[in-house]
């Protein structure tokens, strides 16, 4: 695992399609981080275009509700 991920994140994080390959994988993106309301949303540009549990198309990005990639973000500034 290349960040420390809480076990509560993990756990939450149970629709993950990838297979957790954001913390697994060196040179994998899940994609850049535009901008966050709180700690609650982030919206980011996503280079998957396959089908994600926890993004939601919005205008030219999308907002993301992965665990993960929230914790990735507000914690490890990734």
């Amino acid at each position: 695992m290349l960040f420390p991920i809480d076990a509560e994140t993990l756990a939450a994080t149970t629709h993950c399609k990838q297979d957790h390959r954001c913390i697994m994988e060196k040179d994998y993106s899940c994609g850049t981080v535009q901008h966050s309301v709180s700690e609650k949303v982030i919206f980011v540009k996503c280079s998957y275009t396959g089908y994600c549990h926890y993004k939601m198309s919005f205008g030219s990005s999308y907002v993301c509700h992965c665990p993960i990639r929230k914790e990735l973000h507000f914690k490890h500034k990734k």
